[in-house]
């Protein structure tokens, strides 16, 4: 065997080498892997029967077995592709494949993304895997690899499964929001599925020769280019899904010519131009679904010559389509104008226009969208006949459709959502709508209908008569009357329709204005004067939060007419709103304790800062409230109250205009979602007494101006990722009582300045990288009640005047660096109660009171003396003390413990011990010459001073001379 290699190709060159002295029966080979990057290398061989042949073989070949790699070649000589389980292989690596793998692929290392795909075992059958089917003849007809989150790209290869009848990259079903119009395919009739992936590339023109093929569902990846045209011979094909890629150009003309069974097409959401080629329509009668939304198609429909009577959903919304609706849908570029209200029928609908190809070819109908294009002309009544019988959503707004509407729209019957906004529309609603749906929904804003809203729409519903908003504004909730407008061009839940006093003639007559000259649409002006009540305030609140569920407490917030100050969790002085408490209502839910569609859910409305009565706001423990802080709260002058804390989907960042919140004693944002940095004008503030900022995303440090909190009580700014140094300035606050700061990533030494705070009663900083010493000007706190200051970096010894503060009762201060003995003033402490000090290097003397103290640590010492306060030498636990459900547990054989409060036995060298001996005598505080050499010296412990050894090296004395400081 010839190998010809380079200098990074060593690793290969050694594979080669062992997988050649093996290779000796049928095949003789000579392979180039001069290079070690791209998928395939080229191999030569000659079969035993002297035939000649190359092939590029997939890299990851140099990392199988000889026999295997034999067998496969052999294959490949025999049939001219590769087998099955080779295609799958060389399928895995190129979709695993981002790019940073340079065609390293080793299939004993492969990740096996795929669930039971076991490309390590060459025995695994691949018919097994999962997302694969095949024949009997094992030959693969289905593959199914959806939302494995592949970043590669399609292999040519596959383009060789000649039985492949489904390759499928679908996405989850129903499809999108038009979802309920949208036939869905059956979960049995998917097999393979690699949508919601993230493969690139283009689509292989080499796919072409999958002649089988009957589903392709590429849907949701990020595929660019063109669609080939050689796909066109995909004459079994039935649905094919494309949507959500970046493919460009244009669709091919002749690309569906030969498509008689095509059932699905989804090609929305592209960036395609051009025409829709007439063979999309063409010998088309299996045609379910057409999809074509979001993409730059031109031109105009294309002519329909054959039924279509399965057609459910046509969607080509958002392109640049023109001309006009035909009347029989037939290309018809000189109908132009408005039909006549006189040459349209009669009232009955008795009379239907007749005509060859009319629109009744699309009998089942039920979705149509040609919203947002450049469509012209009439609605023409053979149109609305045609689509009578079935059709239930019509979208074609924002197009340039004219002249008046049909009396031939009461024939659609079936309708429930009827939207042509932003058109030129004129004329009345013909009387023949009273045959339509009574729960139909109407969108006509920004068109110049006038007249009256048939009493149909307005509150004749089931559905209508439920929204108490229709049974108040009735006909407004449809299309504002004439000479009114609101934002929407109908009255909503949000507002009534405004009278626009610039309007004249013709123009006030006109129905369903958006905008009104030189006046703005006040939000939520629900009366429609132009000014917003406190009633209509607390009535945006109650629509933004899903207020028909908050519990049947508040029903009475659903009627306008209620007064404000009636309204349960509202309080009024002096007939103004001064406090909004919702604590009990179920905010954003869906009515069953669970949270509502996230849509409904619009959050707490800036408009609450017009109330400028307002004191207390308190909405805590709203698990499903959503949103984030309105900038606009700044202005809430009287605020002395705020609290939104335990609402987990509040998110995004405090706004600084809190600051300007000059009367706020109490801002409680805790265990939220809030990030950024924290404000530093939170930290101006001067009559704020509490600031609760714990458990939510913040970052940054705490603000160096905290000593401008000059009324603050209480700081909790616990677990929220702060990073920095605790202010000296905190020292400053003469009524701090509550300082807790655990759980941050904070640094430096705890300010001895904190030892000024003469009324702080607990100091919490557990489980920071705090270091230094505990302040000994903590232990003169004579209110302190709680210090824990567990899982620290902390060091040096425990202050003798903490065990003779009055009123301590929980002290913690494990997991540190301490080193020293227990002060016997803990033994007569009266208060004391929680006393942790395992995981220091405390030792000997416990002081016995303190063992017989049955208050500590829950009464611990009542069962196990002096281990309820502290594990002895030679035990251990995890708390370092005895526990309720067991006491401290003697080491192992051969292990012990260094000091007092171990949670865990070591093997000890007597170099540990004599360093032990050297920490507890304190001699790094002696005289530097007495004892020279020890621990920072030689590693052998005979060489340090005072140390006698025997031959062997066992230590025989200990002559330490010690001076009259240490002892």
């Amino acid at each position: 065997m010839r190998l010809v290699c380079r200098l990074g190709c060593l690793l290969l060159f050694l594979l080669w080498n062992v997988f050649s002295t093996q290779v000796k029966k049928q095949l003789k080979y000579s392979a180039d892997v001069t290079s070690t990057e791209g998928r395939t290398f080229e191999l030569s061989y000659t079969t035993a029967g002297g035939s000649k042949g190359k092939v590029e073989c997939p890299r990851y070949f140099l990392t199988l077995t000889s026999e295997v790699m034999e067998a496969e070649i052999l294959f490949r000589h025999k049939h001219g592709r590769w087998s099955d389980r080779v295609l799958l292989e060389i399928l895995y690596f190129s979709l695993d494949d981002d790019g940073s793998s340079r065609g390293k692929m080793d299939i004993r290392s492969a990740k096996n993304r795929v669930p039971k795909w076991n490309l390590q075992l060459r025995t695994s059958d691949h018919c097994t895997w999962e997302g694969i089917s095949c024949n009997q003849g094992r030959q693969i007809t289905q593959i199914q690899l959806d939302g494995l989150d592949f970043p590669g790209t399609l292999p040519d290869e596959l383009s060789t499964l000649n039985s492949l009848e489904v390759l499928e990259m679908k996405r989850e079903y129903p499809h999108r929001h038009e979802a309920k119009y949208c036939v869905q395919l059956d979960e049995s009739d998917t097999a393979s599925n690699l949508a919601g992936n993230k493969i690139h590339g283009t689509l292989p023109r080499s796919y072409g020769a999958l002649t089988n093929l009957k589903i392709v569902n590429f849907d949701r990846n990020n595929f660019e280019g063109t669609i080939p045209e050689e796909f066109a011979r995909w004459s079994n094909i039935e649905s094919l899904w494309l949507s959500n890629n970046d493919l460009t150009g244009t669709i091919p003309e002749h690309l569906m010519d030969k498509w008689q069974y095509l059932t699905y097409i989804d090609l929305a959401r592209n960036n395609l131009e051009g025409r829709i080629p007439k063979g999309l329509v063409k010998n088309k009668e299996r045609l379910l679904n057409l999809m074509l939304g979001h993409n730059k198609l031109t031109g105009t429909l294309p002519e329909l010559r054959a039924p279509m009577n399965l057609l459910s959903y046509l969607d080509a919304s958002f392109n640049q389509l023109t001309g006009t609706i035909p009347t029989t849908w037939r290309y018809s570029p000189n109908l132009e104008g408005s039909l006549p209200r006189g040459d349209d029928v009669v009232e009955g609908l008795d009379a239907p226009p007749t005509g060859d190809g009319k629109w009744g070819n699309l009998k089942k109908l039920q979705f149509l969208s040609l919203r947002e294009n450049q469509f012209t002309g009439i609605l023409p009544p053979q149109f609305a006949y045609g689509l009578g019988d079935s059709m239930e959503s019509l979208d074609i707004g924002f197009n340039k459709f004219s002249g008046t509407l049909p009396s031939a729209i009461g024939k659609l019957k079936k309708l429930v959502h009827f939207y042509a906004p932003y058109n030129d529309f004129d004329g009345t609603f013909p009387v023949e709508t009273k045959y339509m749906n009574v729960n139909l929904l109407l969108n006509f804003t920004e068109n110049r209908l006038h007249g009256s809203i048939p009493r149909l729409f307005c509150a004749s519903g089931p559905k209508q008569r439920e929204s108490q908003r229709y049974r108040i504004s009735g006909c407004d909730m449809v299309l504002c009357p004439g000479g009114t407008f609101h934002r929407d061009g109908a009255a909503g839940t949000d507002g009534s329709c405004r009278v626009c006093p610039g309007l004249k003639g013709q123009d006030a007559k006109i129905l369903g204005r958006t905008t009104c000259p030189g006046l703005e649409y006040v939000h939520g002006d629900l009366d429609g004067d132009g000014e917003l009540s406190e009633r209509e305030i607390l009535r945006l609140l109650y629509v933004y939060t899903s207020g028909q569920h908050w519990g049947n407490q508040f029903t009475e917030w659903a009627d306008p007419s209620n007064h404000a100050c009636q309204l349960n969790g509202v309080t009024c002085v002096n007939n103004h709103v001064a406090k909004i408490d919702l604590s009990d209502a179920a905010m954003c839910s869906n009515g069953e304790r669970k949270p509502g569609p996230i849509d409904q859910c619009r959050g707490l409305p800036s408009e609450l800062a017009l109330l400028p009565n307002l004191e207390v706001l308190t909405l805590s423990r709203r698990q499903f409230l959503r949103g984030s802080i309105p900038t606009e709260f700044g202005q809430l002058s009287k605020l002395k109250y705020f609290d939104v804390s335990n609402c987990p989907h509040m998110r995004g960042t405090l706004p600084t205009e809190l600051g300007l919140l000059s009367n706020l004693k109490v801002l409680n944002v805790g265990s939220c979602r809030f990030n950024g940095t924290i404000p530093e004008v939170l930290f101006d503030m001067a009559k704020l007494e509490k600031l609760h900022l714990s458990m939510n995303l913040f970052s940054g440090h705490v603000p160096s101006n905290v000593q401008n909190l000059k009324s603050i009580k209480e700081i909790m700014i616990s677990r929220t990722f702060l990073k920095g140094s605790i202010p000296n300035e905190l020292g400053t606050l003469s009524s701090i009582e509550n300082l807790e700061m655990y759980g941050n990533q904070l640094t430096g030494t705890i300010p001895s300045s904190l030892g000024s705070c003469t009324k702080l009663k607990r100091i919490d900083l557990f489980n920071n990288k705090l270091n230094g010493t505990i302040p000994s000007a903590l232990s003169r706190l004579q209110s302190l009640q709680i210090l824990h200051v567990k899982q620290n970096r902390l060091t040096g010894t425990i202050a003798s005047n903490f065990g003779s503060l009055p009123y301590l009762s929980w002290f913690d201060v494990s997991s540190n660096r301490l080193i020293g003995s227990i002060p016997e003033t803990f033994g007569s402490s009266n208060s004391i109660k929680d006393f942790r000090l395992g995981g220091n290097m405390i030792y000997e003397p416990i002081p016995p009171a303190l063992c017989r103290n049955k208050n500590i640590n829950g009464g611990l010492t009542t069962t196990y003396g002096c281990d309820g306060v502290i594990c002895s030498l030679g035990t251990y636990s995890d708390p370092g003390h005895a526990t309720h459900s067991e006491g401290c547990k003697p080491c192992p054989e051969g292990q012990t413990t260094m000091y007092l409060g171990a949670s865990s036995c070591e093997t000890f060298s007597e170099k540990d011990i004599l360093s032990m001996f050297f920490d507890v005598m304190r001699a790094d505080e002696w005289d530097p010459l007495e004892p020279e050499s020890w621990k920072a010296g030689s590693e052998n412990v005979c060489d340090w001073e005072g140390i006698d050894c025997d031959e062997d090296g066992e230590i025989m004395s200990i002559q330490f001379p010690t001076s009259s400081a240490a002892i």
